[in-house]
């Protein structure tokens, strides 16, 4: 995994003790899983 998916996940861990809303996380996660995508892409093509 890249160094930037533990970057991400990091500040996402940082905004959750931030006790941020739901739908912030949602969205967030939503972008780390199509980052995942991507790069599971990347590597098949």
């Amino acid at each position: 995994m890249s160094k930037n998916f533990f970057l991400i996940l990091q500040l996402q861990i940082a905004l959750d003790e931030r006790g941020l809303t739901s739908l912030v996380r949602k969205q967030i996660t939503l972008k780390l899983v199509n980052a995942k995508c991507y790069i599971c892409k990347k590597k098949l093509s």
